[in-house]
């Protein structure tokens, strides 16, 4: 899903040491605050390694709540599918997934 052979070994480190693997097992309400930590976290640490500035938690809400997360969703659909299917995770579990996010991004 990386193309960029650097990108992909610092996103595989990011994951190794940042691992999703409990996602599923986290109540839908705080889906959302995960995910988002999860990806405000990686997205400064890239932008460290790039010499650019960080982005403030605090700023994540008014910078990006016009984005139509389930629409995002649908379109990434397939590729985290095959992701998930890739690392080991079933069928089933992304059904939860799914399910989840469309309860936890319902608003979109």
């Amino acid at each position: 899903m990386i193309p960029c052979d650097v990108c992909r070994t610092h996103y595989k480190e990011y994951l190794s040491a940042n691992p999703v693997s409990g996602i599923l097992d986290i109540d839908y309400r705080s889906l959302k605050t995960f995910v988002k930590t999860w990806l405000w976290n990686l997205h400064n640490i890239v932008n460290t390694g790039n010499d650019k500035a960080t982005f403030a938690y605090d700023d994540l809400t008014a910078k990006y709540s016009g984005i139509p997360v389930l629409t995002r969703l649908k379109q990434l659909a397939a590729p985290i599918q095959r992701a998930m299917t890739h690392n080991g995770v079933r069928l089933l579990h992304w059904k939860a997934f799914e399910n989840a996010a469309k309860k936890q991004f319902s608003y979109s």
